[in-house]
């Protein structure tokens, strides 16, 4: 009986070196699979027999008692959260980098450069000599249409950045939407899989890898309980509650969702169109982090104090630019007379110099046939030349007095002289202003790249750390096979040396005599 005893224990050591093998070669297979956490078979002693007509207890052999994933949980929470931080800052130094174009300073074809173009052709125009000479009014009026479209331009940029991060905060909340509903579904397989107390190692490697990638685009916390329950929240609400899930919505501003009305955040400066993200039941979302957050605070925030500086403060500064420069230059030129010589009224023929739209009188006149600048609500946006100037070079008003014409030119330098003077009280010139705009630009993008530059060494850090705990070496797991091939071996053996004990005992005992 000793014999059989043998060959079951033997038998029990060739399953055990078999599921071994199956799980190193698994662990090949899956070598360069995203998000695989390596497998090991955990083996230990079979129950032990009580030796009969003796003392003691004898060995039954071993047995695989359960298929273990390596994986260390602190890791992945430490991952997860430097991921998150990596996520922002990456959409943030992606989409400065894009503002930093639209300014594209230093450069021959800026902002500054079309100002100064324009200062020197109105300096140019200042000499007396010169006040009357058609050719060098179109340079001044074509100057003045290049700095408008320049303007014009920068603000439409700015509104198809502003496009652009809206309709990836909408990319990013469908792949939320998607990874909750795969989460919850694995969760199901999950529970149904380990009923009998088995491991569903590779089903936990997927979803692990979901929570790693809603980790780049959101704060992410998760939470399993001893049942095997597993939940994520994500901006402090519960996105996943095991086999349910809750989802997120996109409401266009100023819609009604579930009774909740949405209002825009920068009536001013947004574009139309954008997204506020609530979640079903109509309560707000508020991303702590991720891609989603960068994408944010690009959109929306206004720079005001303790917020990030995003398109709407960009906005404001080159709407604040554009109204105050026109204004500078308006207030000159409309007191100024132009060549046309048909308006003698004291206070100036009130033409303006620069208007919010191409098509209208900038002035109006009373019966009485006193003219009147009108009131401009000028943006970067709208900014353009008067009808007047567009229409007629004539328009263009540089002398001090109706009876001086066309020699006087005083009212030109004094427009022309702008360029030194301080029109903008906090910052200086106007090319200061767009120096001080264009150096804080600068530092945010520093920031940014030298934030997302700090978490990508960390991520990989971290990442590493996991590799190394859950990665599959080829090395380590080839000296696995080979270990497990001798052991299978060996156990083979044993099988011969057992069967032919055995035989001997069948085949050739009482014999002897015959």
């Amino acid at each position: 009986m000793s014999s059989f005893t043998g060959l079951n224990i033997v038998v029990k050591g060739l399953y055990a070196q078999q599921r071994a093998l199956d799980v190193t070669g698994h662990n090949i297979a899956n070598v360069n699979t995203e998000g695989y956490a390596r497998q090991r078979a955990v083996m230990e002693t079979a129950k032990p027999m009580q030796v009969l007509g003796g003392r003691g207890m004898l060995g039954s052999g071993v047995e695989v008692q359960q298929i273990q994933r390596i994986r260390n949980t602190f890791l992945d929470v430490k991952f997860w959260g430097e991921n998150t931080v990596l996520g922002e800052w990456s959409s943030k130094s992606q989409f400065l980098t894009e503002i930093e174009m639209v300014f594209n300073e230093p450069s021959d074809a800026g902002l500054n450069s079309v100002i100064n173009s324009f200062f020197s052709a109105l300096q140019d125009l200042s000499n007396g000599e010169r006040a009357s000479d058609l050719t060098v009014r179109e340079t001044v009026r074509q100057t003045a249409i290049a700095f408008t479209n320049c303007l014009n331009d920068m603000a439409a940029r700015f509104e198809k950045i502003q496009t652009d991060a809206n309709f990836a905060v909408e990319t990013k909340v469908n792949e939320i939407n998607s990874y909750a509903q795969q989460i919850s579904e694995l969760n199901r397989q999950i529970m149904r899989y380990e009923l009998d107390g088995s491991n569903a190692n590779d089903l936990r490697d997927r979803r692990d890898l979901l929570v790693d990638k809603l980790s780049s685009i959101v704060d992410v916390k998760t939470f399993e309980d001893s049942d095997g329950r597993f939940r994520v929240s994500i901006g402090g609400r519960l996105l996943v509650n095991h086999v349910s899930y809750n989802q997120l919505v996109l409401v266009e501003r100023g819609d009604t969702y579930n009774g909740k009305a949405t209002q825009v955040k920068n009536p001013d400066v947004d574009a139309g169109g954008l997204y506020e993200i609530l979640w079903d039941d109509g309560v707000d979302f508020n991303p702590k982090g991720g891609e989603l957050r960068g994408l944010l605070d690009i959109r929306d925030s206004d720079g005001s104090p303790g917020t990030f500086k995003g398109v709407p403060y960009y906005m404001r500064q080159l709407n604040h630019f554009a109204k105050t420069f026109a204004e500078a230059i308006n207030e000159i030129h409309k007191t100024a007379y132009d060549l046309m010589g048909d308006y003698t009224e004291a206070g100036g023929c009130q033409i303006l110099f620069f208007t919010h739209d191409v098509t209208a009188d900038s002035y109006t006149t009373d019966p009485n046939g006193i003219r009147t600048a009108i009131t401009t609500d000028i943006t970067a946006k709208n900014i353009t030349i008067s009808k007047e100037i567009f229409e007629d070079l004539n328009h263009i008003a540089v002398a001090a007095s109706w009876d001086t014409i066309p020699g006087d030119a005083s009212k030109g330098l004094e427009m022309a002289g702008l360029r030194h003077q301080n029109v903008f009280p906090v910052y200086g010139t106007p090319e200061d202003f767009t120096k001080s705009l264009i150096a804080a630009l600068g530092v945010d993008g520093q920031e940014a790249v030298r934030m997302r530059d700090n978490q990508e060494i960390l991520v990989n850090q971290t990442n590493m750390l996991r590799t190394s705990t859950s990665g599959v070496s080829i090395d380590e797991e080839m000296a696995n096979m080979v270990k497990f091939q001798h052991s299978y071996n060996a156990a083979a053996r044993l099988i011969t040396a057992m069967d032919e004990m055995i035989d001997m005992l069948v085949n050739r005992m009482g014999l002897v005599g015959r």
